[in-house]
């Protein structure tokens, strides 16, 4: 794993040496191993690396082929390039490493940009053709490795695998994305292309994108989702042989990950999706396995207990590390150096702490990651096949009465909120406001005046609405992979495990695993009232029903109590009548009584309490200071020169 960067400038003015190197070490968090960098006059592509696979210096990056015309920076692991590569020496090339990144450099030269929808993997590609003039942005299907870019057409492009690299590039404009802060303050996420940043935008997932010098940027897509949900669905002769192809898939995805140079663990919950990875996992790996669980000192929240029963039945060492509030503290300061937008998922917490775990002793781990958006683990989904039976009996206008009269009198938060919620014109309005992370705070009294006039429709209705061929329930499964899960769980993994030196792999993200899984019939998923129905039973395969069938827990700290006490002054640091005003993003009046309805125990504020804190954070980190970060030794340091 690592970091890449790249720059260009359009009208061939050579690029500064040392401002390349100081924005490349601002990946040293993601690549702490070694460096490199290729510099020819306009163009610069740099890395930093995690070795992982193919230890030795021939492992390097930038890596060419062998006239120096085709240049690749590469962040992430192609899990088939074994194949690839026995294919392409088939075809004459010759490899001088084992690395999957050679793969890039003699699939380009062989079968152009309709390489990247070959590569099986989790990946983010920087490649420069010299002598078409062209430079290529990949990310791989679900996103999993960042990919930034800034361009400004007739200028100049600049790209890398974190924000914080492209921001400290001179002349870039650090100018905050008003309506996709908006949007972020709804649902809690920086969606693709967008960033906070107005004029840095992220390659979407699934995408590349090709500039040219003459013809200017264009945007193709390699692996496409949506598409993959329009296919016939799967028919079974029997649950038996639905249960084999699943367990066959998922066990050659695990085997895939098993492949590296360095020791691996497994992250473990408790849950359905960790419980199964590190089940298979025992069973293929040829290595003993260890796992790593989280705790919290609260109870209420603390279920490392389901981690610990669930390693003893399968007799695999797991290590534990239980927070407690002042522990959370120790992390606080660490999130906007670690994260490169906001991000409402506040399990980032313990995500870092199970990563820093983790890596004392091994450098790759296997999570359980895609289970829920992928095989229907979310409560929501029920809430969307019930909503959709409610709408037939009960007419809008008696469900707007409902929604408008009564529940404002209803003194249960939740109950009120869906009596709200059911006052929906349709599924997708339904959808979009049950993932409305403010839906108990009227943003009116927030957001600035005028605000409103900044959207542009609602893009989650849209996306909802847009999926007419299927299920309410199945159309909010689709959206959760396309949306949050990328830009929540995915950064949330990726920039936690990154930081503490730690590779983390997704076998239920494998791109087999995940195509069979968007064709399997609803019923498969969800049976009556029981969510991932068909990975409960295969989980049944390797544990007793008494580890599999209990009351989905998820991972959570306990902010909602942090917040009230062991942050209550952090929070009046950053979100004080004083600070919010300077800031400008929201009303003062408006923050305020959103913290005094939290702290008092009137509503739960924690989600959108926590979105505006991170953002306060992220703006002091990145907008409030103008000074470079010094740059960092650049020990190992591999200057490549480009053939001309």
């Amino acid at each position: 794993m690592c970091g890449i960067f790249g720059a260009w400038n359009f009208d061939g003015t050579p690029l500064d040496t040392e401002v390349v190197l100081r924005a490349r070490d601002q990946l040293r968090r993601r690549g702490p191993d070694d460096a490199g960098v290729m510099l020819n006059g306009p163009v610069a592509l740099a890395h930093r690396r995690l070795s992982i696979i193919d230890l030795s210096p021939l492992g390097r990056q930038p890596m060419s082929n062998e006239d120096g015309t085709i240049w690749v920076v590469f962040n992430g692991e192609i899990y088939n390039f074994p194949q690839l590569r026995e294919e392409l020496l088939k075809r004459g090339h010759r490899f001088a490493s084992q690395t999957d990144t050679e793969v890039i450099v003699h699939g380009y030269e062989e079968w152009g940009s309709e390489v990247f929808g070959k590569l099986d993997g989790m990946l983010a590609i920087g490649l420069w053709d010299e002598r078409r003039r062209k430079m290529f942005l990949s990310r791989g299907p679900h996103g999993k490795k960042p990919l930034f870019y800034h361009y400004a057409a007739g200028r100049r492009l600049v790209f890398g695998s974190t924000l914080a690299c492209l921001m400290h590039w001179p002349g870039l404009p650090r100018e905050l994305n008003i309506p996709a802060i908006h949007d972020y303050i709804r649902y809690g996420y920086f969606y693709a292309p967008q960033s906070i940043l107005r004029n840095v935008q992220k390659v979407r997932p699934g995408h590349y994108v090709e500039i040219d010098q003459e013809r200017g940027l264009s945007e193709h897509r390699h692996w496409d989702m949506v598409a993959i949900t329009h296919r016939p669905r799967l028919n079974f002769n029997s649950e038996g042989e639905l249960l084999d192809q699943l367990d066959q898939r998922i066990r050659a995805a695990v085997r895939k990950r098993l492949i590296a140079d360095v020791p691996i663990g497994t992250f473990l919950s408790g849950g359905i999706d960790s419980s199964l990875i590190v089940a298979i996992t025992k069973e293929v790996s040829s290595q003993p396995i260890k796992t790593f669980s989280i705790g919290f000192t609260s109870a209420e929240f603390d279920e490392s207990s389901h981690g610990a029963a669930v390693a003893a039945q399968l007799g695999v060492p797991n290590t534990v590390f239980r927070m407690s509030g002042q522990t959370l503290l120790e992390f606080i300061p660490k999130l906007t150096q670690v994260y490169d937008e906001p991000n409402l998922d506040y399990s980032i917490l313990p995500t870092m702490a199970v990563a820093r775990l983790a890596r004392s002793e091994v450098t790759v781990v296997l999570t359980g990651d895609g289970g829920d958006e992928y095989f229907g683990g979310y409560d929501r989904y029920l809430a969307m096949r019930y909503f959709s039976r409610y709408m037939r009996f009960l007419p809008r206008a008696l469900r707007e009465v409902l929604a408008e009269r009564v529940a404002p009198y209803i003194p249960m938060q939740r109950l009120q909120r869906l009596m709200q919620l059911i006052g929906a014109p349709d599924n997708a309005s339904f959808s979009a406001s049950y993932a409305n992370v403010s839906r108990y705070f009227d943003l009116e009294q927030l957001l600035p005046p005028g605000a409103a006039a900044l959207r542009q429709g609602d893009f989650v209705a849209d996306f909802i609405r847009a999926q007419s061929h299927l299920s309410p329930a199945e159309a909010a499964m689709l959206f959760d992979l396309t949306h949050p899960m990328i830009e929540g769980i995915l950064v949330k993994v990726d920039r936690a495990t990154m930081n503490y030196g730690v590779e983390a792999r997704s076998p239920l993200l494998d791109r087999d695993v995940a195509e069979f899984a968007l064709q399997l019939p609803l019923h498969w998923k969800i049976r009556g009232s029981e969510l991932k129905y068909i990975l409960k039973k295969l989980l049944c395969r390797y544990l007793p029903p008494a580890l599999v069938y209990r009351k989905k827990q998820g991972f959570s700290p306990p902010l909602r109590d942090w917040l009230r006490k062991e942050l209550r002054d952090f929070l009046e640091d950053h979100l004080g009548e004083d600070a919010v005003r300077r800031r400008g993003l929201f009303q003062p009046a408006g923050v305020r009584k959103l913290i005094n309805q939290h702290q008092s125990g009137e509503f739960d504020h924690s989600y959108l309490l926590w979105a505006i804190l991170f953002l306060e954070m992220w703006c002091r980190e990145y907008l409030d200071t103008s000074a470079p970060a010094p740059m960092a030794e650049s020990d190992g340091l591999i200057l490549s020169g480009m053939a001309n």
